[in-house]
């Protein structure tokens, strides 16, 4: 696997034939696998022993896929994991309430299991930490992102953010003064994807401004039609 570790990945799938697909898939590419049947059966190896990746069906009887995804990115313990959903019948309105829930990425099946490992890698990359100084702090206004904790402040007060919504602020911070496209946004935040578009952009930044409060409000502007920015100003 090159430059990365191996992974431990969970798969929540009760179909035990796409259940044994994705393991063999994983399998020939030295990833340390396990499947789960149930969301709640998923959430209970979550909470014993985090993984470091997650693949998730969004078609899953009992306790949906989309529920699991609500209670996985709304607790402090698992937020951070990296998650892709997956299914049979792709429908738009779930796929894109998955993206809007900060999943990483999403494909349909049936997959190519080279296709399945190079979407885990991107994703591992993207979520690679950027190089820092330990004293580099990122600040506009009251706002200040500290790096090197993944920490964000406003008005001298810690700020709860999601992965997906420290990474916006990062990265239109470390652009200031720049206008930085959706599209860019997009590319930068979840790489190429068929499945997620530009709207997903705007409700991230609604909630990240929404956190920010009136600090979000004032420095995070919109240019109308094309993106978003910090200005220098």
């Amino acid at each position: 696997m090159g430059n990365y570790k191996p992974v431990k990945v969970l798969i929540v799938a009760d179909s035990r034939h796409a259940g044994d697909e994705f393991l063999k898939a994983l399998d020939q590419h030295e990833f340390l696998a396990e499947n789960v049947p149930t969301g709640e059966k998923a959430l209970e190896r979550i909470w014993e022993e985090a993984p470091g990746f997650i693949l998730l069906s969004l078609e899953l009887a009992g306790m949906s896929g989309l529920d699991v995804l609500r209670i996985v990115r709304g607790d402090s313990r698992s937020r951070s994991i990296p998650i892709i959903t997956f299914s049979d019948k792709p429908e738009q309105g779930k796929i894109l309430a998955a993206f809007n829930l900060e999943i990483d990425d999403y494909i349909a099946k049936p997959f190519h299991h080279e296709e399945l490992a190079a979407r885990i890698k991107a994703v591992l990359n993207r979520r690679r930490p950027t190089s820092y100084n330990k004293d580099d702090v990122l600040a506009k206004g009251k706002i200040k992102v500290i790096p090197s904790s993944h920490r964000v402040l406003c008005e001298e007060k810690e700020v709860d953010m999601t992965p997906k919504e420290y990474e916006l602020l990062t990265l239109l911070l470390r652009k200031e003064g720049r206008v930085l496209s959706r599209e860019y946004l997009l590319e930068s935040l979840w790489g190429w994807s068929k499945d997620v578009n530009t709207r997903t952009v705007d409700m991230l930044v609604a909630r990240l401004r929404k956190k920010l409060k009136k600090e979000g409000s004032k420095w995070i502007e919109t240019v109308q039609g094309y993106g978003y920015t910090i200005p220098n100003a």
